[in-house]
């Protein structure tokens, strides 16, 4: 093993690391523009994705020299192989980010105050997530791997009861029925990032122990 093929990993971790950086900082500004009504905010999270797709290119170009030139084995191509997939899903983050500072500059006030709460809940739960999934990451920890894999259970129930609560709402006329279609999209967007946390959990497993736990959580 090379110095040169050491450096090539370690700019490759580095670059994970911008993506996921840009990817994090994304969710955080789509969510607070869509709760605060941010449009100005939200229309920089719809622009700065183009960063999010150049990145996401350059890194496979990066993966695809290195498996060419060093022909890495064992623990190795699992880290290079994970790099690939894991940046795939932070590129999906980053599609969800937009999507949700979509939904912001649609909002006209009319979201019900609980549904809102629902939905704030569950941000702070997918962010949480999306930053313990960059530390098991960059620490290669198998542990805190499995720590965002059990929190995804929660996203989801957070997202079932912010279903029952708006068709609760608009069974009783009580909300507006775009209004509730924002709050629902924004959820069902939020928990598909909880899903690509936990894609690269599982690929953090798989890089650390070469075990392969997909779908089994």
């Amino acid at each position: 093993m090379t110095k040169h093929f050491l450096r090539e990993l370690e700019q490759l971790k580095r670059d994970v690391l911008v993506m996921g950086g840009l990817a994090e900082t994304a969710v955080a500004r789509a969510i607070h523009a869509f709760q605060d009504r941010r449009a100005e905010m939200a229309r920089g999270v719809i622009e700065s994705d183009t960063e999010i797709n150049a990145l996401e290119l350059r890194i496979e170009e990066e993966v695809l020299k290195i498996l060419s030139l060093y022909g890495p084995a064992a623990k190795d191509l699992r880290f290079v192989v994970g790099v690939f997939k894991i940046t795939n899903d932070l590129e999906r983050v980053g599609d969800l980010a937009v999507n949700v500072a979509e939904r912001a500059l649609r909002r006209d006030g009319k979201e019900d105050e609980e549904g809102l709460a629902e939905l704030g809940a569950m941000a702070e739960r997918v962010r949480e997530m999306l930053n313990a999934t960059l530390d098991a990451f960059v620490t290669q920890n198998r542990k805190r791997a499995e720590g965002v894999l059990a929190m995804d259970d929660g996203v989801d129930e957070l997202l079932r009861a912010t279903y029952d609560q708006q068709i609760r709402l608009n069974a009783s006329g009580k909300a507006d029925f775009e209004a509730t279609l924002r709050i629902l999209s924004t959820g069902k967007h939020l928990e598909r990032i909880a899903d690509h946390c936990t894609n690269i959990a599982e690929d953090v497993i798989y890089m650390v122990t070469g075990e392969v736990v997909k779908h089994q959580h």
